[in-house]
């Protein structure tokens, strides 16, 4: 009996396996795609640009043939509106979602472990708070510290959320905004775990207990966020891990995804793939220090890599 229950455990295992193999492998397929379809526009809108080949022979299109194969060709028929209307078929707004999404959340964590570092570096004491009262004033700011993170990371898709937050200090205000704005993003857990949490999850702790954390809080909750392994915490500068404590979770991924979505909604899909095209090169921007990718700069460095 235990055989077999071991047996069809070992079954589920291997298929669960196996479909999240497939579903990474269909979105690299997808991701090479939206990057080739991406190219594709930028020819299409930039007139000087237009008449240079990505490939020879063959009609317009973009294929995926193997595990790290892309193609385009197009021939010298194809004019600017059929190579748009080829780029926009073969961009998948879904994939390049979800794509931006996780990059924002990684950035936002950077964000964090940075201002962690910072504050760190001054000696505990009146040197610490002398430094965090003038980041943050004369508070308890561990919410404030993750709210600055989050204003520092994000784009502007996310600036009507992050802005339109009263009272950022609080850590009951950040639970009540986001029950208010997205009641599917937040969920309250009693036991905490690794297992109840994602990468970038932010955490309203409910009732702490004294621990080694040394987290100071007036109200019983403490924000932190969770990096994959440890809680990382403000207003006592400690990492530990998850567990045994009620609190608020806060999906922060979810509210990018949904607040990124509801972006697009505005938009036809030609400006849709660009503002997509533009969030997909946000490290490309900060390097050159542009607010905005436009045609011509996707193409210039497009040129410099073919």
């Amino acid at each position: 009996m235990q055989s077999e229950d071991a047996n069809r455990k070992a079954r589920i295992a291997k298929i669960k396996h196996y479909k999240k193999l497939k579903r990474l492998q269909q979105c690299r397929r997808k991701t090479r795609l939206n990057i080739v379809a991406a190219k594709m526009l930028t020819y299409a809108s930039v007139p000087a640009l237009s008449m240079i080949p990505l490939v020879d022979g063959g009609s317009a299109e973009a294929r995926s043939y193997g595990a790290d194969e892309t193609v385009i060709s197009l021939d010298n028929s194809v004019d600017n509106l059929r190579l748009k209307s080829v780029a926009l078929n073969n961009f998948d707004i879904s994939t390049a979602v979800n794509n931006i999404v996780a990059n924002d959340g990684e950035d936002f964590l950077q964000h964090l472990n940075r201002q962690f570092a910072d504050i760190s570096r001054h000696t505990k004491g009146a040197e610490r708070k002398a430094y965090t009262n003038s980041l943050f004033g004369n508070i308890n700011y561990c919410n404030a510290a993750v709210i600055k993170a989050l204003k520092a990371a994000e784009v502007d898709y996310m600036e009507d959320f992050l802005n339109n937050l009263q009272n950022p200090a609080r850590c009951k205000s950040f639970i009540d905004y986001v029950k208010q704005t997205h009641p599917d993003c937040i969920k309250y857990v009693d036991n905490i775990s690794r297992a109840s949490l994602k990468r970038g999850d932010v955490l309203v702790l409910e009732n702490i207990r004294r621990h080694s954390s040394g987290a100071i809080t007036s109200s019983g909750r403490h924000t932190v966020t969770f990096d994959g392994e440890e809680l990382i915490s403000f207003n006592s500068e400690s990492r530990y891990k998850p567990g045994m404590e009620s609190a608020h979770i806060i999906n922060m991924d979810k509210i990018r995804q949904k607040e990124l979505k509801n972006k697009l909604q505005n938009m036809d899909k030609i400006n849709a793939v660009f503002y997509l095209i533009t969030l997909e090169n946000k490290s490309q921007l900060a390097q050159s220090k542009t607010k905005a990718l436009s045609p011509q700069l996707l193409a210039q460095n497009i040129s410099h890599s073919r």
